[in-house]
């Protein structure tokens, strides 16, 4: 056999090992990149494909749980935040509105019992015109007012006449008691002129008025009964007739200088 021969018969057993060579590793290469590529499929086998995915079905449940959660939270806020406010909303409404109508009851309850005194004052009066006649010069007194105002602007005036003497300071109860017995204010106030130059010369403890056979314990309880006495016992103010009951003796002087004093109030 010829060198030549020989040299071709080696060349194509090389070029066969080199083809067998590439073919192998061919192979190799692709089922190791199929077996990357197929990683999860192929590995159902041993458990990996399963507990991956076991793993994401899991923290999908979670995903939707705390999804879930976030939205359940969100509503029962939702519904909190609309259910609490409305609430206290109808609470407060409901309070208001009570307290509205207690302060209507209350208004129109002091309505009535003012024009209720204020027509008891004026019966009062009315009474006393038509069985003796008003006083000359003396002025009217205003009833439809309030207490308070009558107290503060009588009071005022008995306490300027009364100044000075063991009366005094004592006009806003002289008021008060006129106010609640619904009497000229002026009367008494003046008949303790008449009587003991406004309680200079009492003749019993207090008794600054010459009534009865009294005595009190402070000029309060005396102002107050002897008030309710005058309105019991002789009307709404001053007249001729009413001076002789009082004074029987004198009643003439008597009249005169306690009118002239109750103008001098006011």
């Amino acid at each position: 056999m010829s060198i030549k021969r020989k040299n071709k018969i080696g060349f194509a057993f090389a070029v066969v090992i080199i083809l067998a060579v590439l073919t192998f590793f061919t192979v190799i290469i692709s089922t190791y990149i199929a077996t990357i590529n197929g990683l999860i499929p192929n590995s159902n086998a041993i458990g990996i494909g399963n507990t991956k995915s076991s793993i994401n079905t899991r923290v999908g449940a979670l995903r939707s749980t705390e999804y879930s959660d976030v939205e359940s939270a969100n509503s029962s806020q939702s519904q909190l935040s609309t259910f609490v406010p409305t609430d206290i909303t109808n609470l407060l409404q409901n309070l208001i509105a009570k307290r509205e109508q207690a302060i209507k009851d209350a208004a129109e309850k002091h309505r009535i019992e003012r024009e209720a005194h204020t027509a008891r004052a004026l019966l009062a009066r009315k009474a006393l015109e038509q069985a003796y006649g008003m006083p000359e010069g003396l002025s009217e007194i205003e009833w439809d007012v309030e207490e308070v105002d009558f107290v503060r602007e009588w009071g005022d005036k008995i306490n300027a006449y009364l100044a000075g003497s063991p009366l005094q300071n004592q006009g806003s109860v002289f008021a008060k008691a006129a106010w609640d017995e619904c009497i000229d204010p002026r009367w008494s106030p003046a008949i303790s002129n008449t009587e003991s130059s406004k309680g200079a010369r009492c003749f019993l403890p207090y008794n600054a008025w010459g009534w009865g056979q009294k005595s009190w314990s402070n000029w309060e309880e005396a102002i107050k009964e002897h008030v309710k006495g005058l309105s019991a016992k002789y009307g709404y103010t001053i007249a001729k007739p009413l001076a002789k009951k009082y004074c029987p003796p004198n009643s003439e002087s008597w009249y005169n200088n306690t009118l002239n004093q109750m103008k001098m109030i006011g």
